[in-house]
């Protein structure tokens, strides 16, 4: 048996990781963190919306907790709207009290803060390190082996968000073809100041709204329909947007011949996005693939030292 050197290893130092950690250590327990990044958010260059419910029960980090970590806006109105690229129909709520604990946030800044919080408590984080597999002792994990050399301990938690590689290489993902499908992400974060934010959104300061599109549309100038089948959000930070969207890889090819710069251009000239992001040039940009099928994907949540978030 394996001389353990934590009571816990988490893999993935985000949100999930992180919280996790928090709680773990907020009980005592001996815990490691293992982030493949230099840090903890690195490599979530965008923002996102962020119900920080499960951080604000009282065995994390309490609603006080909650309020000190390194947000952007205070959401209080989402909205749902679909476009066919010319007209745009939809509907959006605003109530700061439906939206509890909920905020915009930008990852690489809100993930590093969350994780801070799990250091304070005790939780060690190994950064810039890759976990290539799980160890095994008849059956049971018992450790996990990284760039770093082997680190072990009775429970170990897959926190590894959509990459999920280590759920794949274990045999916890379902297979078969159609099992894993990948669409394309494109996220940018465009500079506003804050005053022309809250005035183009109607927000008081310090207010977010929150934005989810479907665009399937007919592009204009092109024959025919597109494929397009896309989802694309739009959030509010604090002196900045973040714009993203997802679509499938097949769509992608078909209408942009793959180059999803070309997109994001075509989606920023829209006249209802110019509105909101005030044609502002983009300070972080990126594109990545993403594992679409979500839960049933995976076929086993919990094994012999083993648990899947």
């Amino acid at each position: 048996m394996a001389n353990f050197q934590y009571d816990v290893i988490v893999v993935g130092a985000g949100a999930a990781g992180a919280s996790a950690a928090i709680g773990l250590a907020n009980a005592g327990l001996a815990v490691l963190v293992v982030e493949a990044a230099i840090f903890p958010g690195a490599e979530n260059w965008s923002g996102c919306v962020y119900f920080a419910d499960a951080l604000a029960h009282p065995d994390l980090l309490g609603p006080s907790g909650v309020e000190e970590l390194a947000w952007e806006r205070r959401l209080v109105r989402r909205g749902v709207f679909a476009s066919d690229g010319r007209t745009l129909v939809g509907v959006s709520y605003q109530d700061r009290d439906c939206f509890p604990n909920c905020f915009t946030v930008l990852r690489p800044v809100f993930d590093r803060s969350v994780m801070l919080e799990a250091q304070r408590r005790g939780a060690a984080l190994l950064s810039h390190t890759t976990v290539e597999a799980l160890i095994r002792d008849r059956g049971r994990v018992i450790g996990v082996s990284t760039n770093r050399g082997p680190f072990y301990a009775p429970l170990i938690f897959l926190a590894e968000g959509d990459a999920a590689h280590l759920v794949a290489k274990e045999g916890y993902q379902a297979s078969g073809d159609g099992a894993v499908r990948f669409l394309q992400g494109v996220k940018e974060v465009i500079p506003r100041p804050a005053g022309e934010i809250e005035r183009a959104f109607n927000l008081a300061p310090g207010e977010g709204a929150a934005y989810e599109i479907l665009l399937k549309n007919e592009l204009p100038g092109r024959a025919g329909a597109a494929r397009l089948n896309m989802g694309a959000f739009l959030y509010t930070n604090a002196d900045s947007l973040s714009l993203g969207v997802v679509l499938p890889l097949e769509n992608l090819a078909s209408e942009f011949a793959g180059r999803h710069s070309e997109l994001m251009e075509y989606v920023k000239g829209l006249p209802f996005l110019r509105d909101w992001t005030g044609g502002g040039e983009s300070v972080a940009y990126g594109a990545k693939l993403i594992q679409a099928g979500g839960p049933p994907q995976v076929t086993a949540w919990v094994d012999d030292g083993l648990a899947i978030g």
